[in-house]
């Protein structure tokens, strides 16, 4: 109870559209019988040192229960992500922007925390200076004192333009699976090409392996959420496929994509879905 009007929080600060806005934080305690009063403990903000439009992604607890904040906020860089931690009571515990060099506006879209007390995000950022507009899938690993263990940037091969990361997970043995899309340029003033696509990252961010899917149509396909079964051996991800429309090319609607990989990344099957 208690965790879900702390995500409800951070999720309506969020979506709060101000030219500037401090992170939010608050603790509450409920009463024992049915949860029918909250009351707050304590509030606590946080805005980066270049006032600029701070946003919170997601809250989580490290292994001492001290929540933890991935987000963004203004530096002297401009906006980069976030991490923040803070003790039971509402105090600022640590403070870890995330820059990567040749690369600009590293932003989080998915996170995950895991049992140790460390976590992850996956993003985009931009490659600055001279970047063409496109952005790539970002992943950062945060050890459980906060610091940047590592981070990985795809790298595109051949006609890879655009990646977004949007949905991480992470299985048993500490590896994480991050998933979104990426586009192909397919020269000037073609339709670009879409798919889902998927990596699978070590516990010290050494790629493994990778993995595209291209949905019936063959249009705009994105991975949107990850679950993994360890025990098991694999792994579901829900999205969307694109579904062929008029003109021919072009998506005009979308139908829910589930897949299921093995943890080797092996397709085991795909299924398409469009309500009556």
């Amino acid at each position: 109870m208690e965790s879900d009007i702390v995500n409800t929080l951070v999720e309506n600060a969020r979506r709060m559209k101000m030219c500037w806005l401090p992170i939010a934080l608050c603790s509450v305690l409920t009463c024992a019988e049915g949860y029918s009063q909250v009351s707050r403990q304590w509030l606590s903000f946080w805005a980066g040192p270049r006032s600029m439009h701070e946003w919170p992604r997601s809250v989580g607890l490290d292994a001492q229960g001290n929540p933890v904040v991935i987000g963004v906020g203004g530096f002297s860089e401009g906006m980069l992500a976030v991490l923040l931690k803070f003790d039971p009571a509402g105090g600022l515990l640590r403070e870890t922007p995330v820059s990567i060099a040749g690369y600009g506006a590293p932003r989080p879209l998915g996170t995950t925390y895991l049992s140790d007390g460390s976590s992850a995000f996956v993003g985009n950022a931009t490659p600055w200076p001279g970047g063409d507009g496109s952005d790539r899938m970002l992943v950062v690993k945060f050890d459980s004192n906060g610091e940047v263990e590592w981070r990985w940037v795809h790298e595109a091969q051949g006609n890879e333009w655009h990646s977004q990361g949007e949905a991480i997970g992470v299985d048993s043995s500490g590896n994480l699976y991050a998933g979104g899309r990426i586009v192909d340029q397919e020269g000037p003033g073609a339709h670009h090409a879409v798919d889902a696509f998927l990596v699978k990252l070590g516990p010290t961010g050494q790629m493994l392996w990778r993995a595209r899917f291209d949905g019936r149509d063959r249009l705009s396909d994105s991975i949107r959420r990850i679950v993994v079964d360890s025990d098991q051996g694999c792994l579901y991800t829900v999205g969307t496929a694109g579904v062929e429309g008029d003109p021919p090319g072009f998506n005009r609607t979308n139908d829910i994509l589930i897949l299921k990989y093995d943890l080797n990344g092996n397709l085991l099957w795909s299924r398409q879905w469009n309500g009556p």
